[in-house]
């Protein structure tokens, strides 16, 4: 006998489960919000298009819909003042969540699990939306990357997350992808919530051991979130004391680009200063070759080799002109290297820093 919504509902109450919330995509369900009676604790349980769900008349007031925004990944775009991504530091900080059961999905062969690919690939390419205002684009943005932070808590269990800020759904399903939907007539605010997904399926087959994994996954949640509250707050700190230290690095950039023009304008006078003797030389060579035409034998033989001295002097000369301009274009390229550099990191730097510390003012917000 096929499931139903009314046997959804039922199977829900058995559990302590009542609904508040249907997410209605192509009039059928694609997610609801359900709450624990025990608890008080929320979950988004994702329902497969194979089951055509359709809400009750009567629950019509609770009923949302919902349209997918197509998401784009462009080769050509990166995250601004973002900074490379450290895949393991990531991995590391946001520890996997042990639950007792893990039934049935305990973990198998997980010395095959090839964990670099993923974590690379989880990062390759950002995540734009299509028809959606810049600045939620931003944060939509900053929000998939948080969904996928929060992926290492549960990346061997088959609960997942979701997140809903304004009137935006962010989904983050077991194929490590997201899906963004739009809520219409959703109440706006600009306050994020966290909730754990369960796929229909996982929901029926875990139903012995769901409440207790839920408990855990709750909990687990909430500590890695306090843990790592408390470890970036430091490290932020930590950053912050060492701001002195840029000062004392630009003044020794200074000093390195002071000492580069320094030696810039000694190679410049010794470069000048070759080539006036070359110059000297070359007049030098005139006046024998001149001598030559008219002199004969010993006398001619005696300025043809003063000739080949002046040319050997002239060559070498050549030859130093040559280093002194190598050594003059290198450390142009010494200087532009380390100007451009410093340009992009202190123009990168400001642009970051400004971005933290109107962070710190929306922290400083949250408890008001």
């Amino acid at each position: 006998m096929p499931l139903s919504i009314d046997k959804l509902i039922n199977m829900l109450e058995k559990k302590g489960f009542i609904i508040r919330k249907y997410f209605i995509q192509d009039n059928f369900c694609r997610f609801v919000e359900i709450l624990s009676i025990n608890t008080i604790d929320r979950y988004y349980i994702a329902i497969s298009d194979k089951y055509q769900f359709v809400p009750r008349t009567s629950d019509a007031s609770i009923v949302y819909r919902i349209k997918s925004i197509p998401l784009l990944k462009a080769d050509n775009l990166s995250h601004k003042y973002a900074g490379k991504i450290d895949d393991k530091l990531i991995s590391d900080t946001y520890d996997e969540i042990q639950l007792n059961s893990q039934y049935p999905y305990e973990i198998e062969n997980c010395e095959n699990t090839d964990m670099e690919k993923n974590l690379t690939t989880q990062y390759k390419r950002p995540i734009i939306l299509k028809d959606v205002a810049e600045s939620d684009n931003m944060i939509l943005q900053d929000i998939f990357r948080q969904l996928k932070r929060l992926q290492y808590c549960v990346k061997f269990l088959k609960y997942r997350f979701c997140i809903i800020y304004k009137g935006y759904l962010a989904v983050l399903h077991q194929d490590e992808s997201i899906e963004c939907f739009r809520i219409r007539k959703h109440q706006e605010t600009n306050d994020r919530d966290l909730y754990i997904t369960i796929d229909l399926e996982v929901f029926y087959e875990n139903s012995r051991v769901l409440i207790d994994d839920l408990e855990q996954l709750q909990n687990g949640i909430r500590a890695i979130l306090d843990k790592n509250q408390d470890v970036q707050s430091k490290h932020l700190e930590k950053m912050i004391e060492k701001q002195y230290q840029i000062l004392q690095i630009i003044n020794k950039i200074n000093e390195k680009k002071c000492d580069i023009r320094n030696d810039l304008e000694r190679f410049k006078k010794l470069f000048m200063t070759v080539d006036n003797y070359i110059t000297d030389i070359l007049d030098k060579i005139d006046a024998i070759n001149q001598r030559i035409q008219i002199t004969q034998n010993d006398e001619q033989a005696k300025y043809i080799k003063r000739k080949n001295y002046e040319y050997k002097k002239v060559t070498e000369l050549y030859n130093k002109k040559e280093q002194i301009a190598n050594a003059i274009i290198e450390l142009r390229k010494y200087e532009h290297n380390l100007s451009l550099n410093t340009d992009r990191l202190l123009f990168d730097n400001n642009i970051m820093l400004d971005k933290i510390f109107k962070n710190l003012i929306d922290l400083s917000q949250l408890i008001k």
